[in-house]
C-alpha cells in the first residue's frame, strides 16, 4: 500500500464519517437540551425546534446520499462502487448477490 492510497483511504474515511458524526451530535446535543430544560417552558420550545430541525437535517442528509446513488447508478451504471471508494478489495459486496 503506497501513501496515496493510504491518503485516499483516509479522506475517505473522513468523508464518510464526518457528516455523519456531525448530524448525529447535532440531534444528541438538541435532545439533551430538551431533556435539561423541563422546567423553563421557552427554553423547551427553542429546544423543541432546533430538535425537530435537526431531524430535518438527518432526514435531508440520509436522503440525499440515496438520490446521489440513485442518479450515479442510472446515470453511469453499475461500476462496482460505492459512493466513497474506500480503495479495499471486495468492499461493499455483502450488497451483490
Amino acid at each position: 500500500m503506497t501513501l496515496t492510497d493510504i491518503i485516499t483511504l483516509i479522506t475517505g474515511l473522513v468523508a464518510l464519517f464526518v457528516p455523519v458524526l456531525f448530524v448525529v451530535f447535532a440531534f444528541s446535543w438538541n435532545l439533551f437540551m430538551l431533556i435539561s430544560s423541563s422546567g423553563d417552558a421557552k427554553k423547551m420550545q427553542q429546544a423543541r425546534a432546533r430538535l425537530i430541525w435537526s431531524i430535518v437535517a438527518m432526514f435531508v442528509f440520509f436522503s440525499l446520499i440515496g438520490i446521489v446513488t440513485v442518479l450515479r447508478l442510472t446515470l453511469f451504471g453499475d461500476d462496482g462502487r460505492e459512493i466513497i471508494d474506500l480503495g479495499q478489495p471486495g468492499a461493499g459486496t455483502y450488497l451483490r448477490n
